[in-house]
């Protein structure tokens, strides 16, 4: 018995430890390569971003001025102005299903309830961040997500500030991937393998 339950616990460690194979398909999903300290503002049309373009208003690039949520630099959806930018295209599928997930929060300086919202193929998806409490050192990230099927080769994401004045939502960490991933080919072997342990044992348990 005791070998059969050691069997099973590496199936099950293997199947646990499953990787997905789905790398992310946006170019500079963390808005990185901008200023080291305080931030920069970008206005329309703007693509001084690896990966995006600012298509109305403006937006702040954040350096140190606030904790990102992954890597060194994030937005604020507000600069001068409500800002939106989009997406380089990156590839699709036609008729596959794919997840955009994103850590949201909003500038620490502006008390109250940020909007944004996310627009894929003309189907907009809104979000808000409540700032009360928070501070810069202590922005409170959330990450979100939304679905999309793809209807094209290729797709773009635009996000867009739904508020006014120069403090908005705070954008960071943007990942678009398959929704339902196919397992990497190396982790099923694994796997395999783990079942193989588990059926050796309980054939050594039945010859004696």
């Amino acid at each position: 018995m005791k070998k059969q339950l050691i069997g099973l616990g590496v199936a099950v460690l293997l199947f646990g430890g499953v990787v997905s194979a789905n790398a992310n398909l946006i170019t500079n999903g963390s808005f990185e390569g901008g200023p080291s300290s305080f931030f920069q503002q970008h206005n329309a049309i703007s693509t001084g971003i690896s990966g995006w373009t600012v298509t109305s208003g403006s937006i702040d690039w954040i350096g140190n001025y606030w904790e990102a949520s992954d890597g060194i630099n994030s937005l604020d959806m507000n600069g001068g102005s409500a800002g939106t930018i989009l997406s380089d295209s990156f590839a699709t599928s036609i008729g596959t299903e794919y997840v955009v997930t994103f850590d949201m929060a909003g500038n620490p300086n502006v008390t109250g309830v940020m909007d944004l919202s996310l627009t894929i193929n003309t189907i907009q998806n809104l979000f808000s961040f409540d700032t009360t409490g928070h501070t810069t050192t202590d922005m409170g990230w959330s990450s979100v997500s939304a679905s999309f099927t793809a209807i094209a080769n290729t797709t773009q994401l635009q996000f867009s500030s739904l508020e006014i004045g120069n403090g908005g939502a705070a954008l960071d960490n943007v990942v678009v991937g398959l929704a339902d991933p196919v397992p990497e080919p190396a982790t099923m072997l694994l796997f395999g393998t783990g079942l193989i342990c588990l059926v050796g044992s309980r054939l050594r348990k039945k010859k004696k």
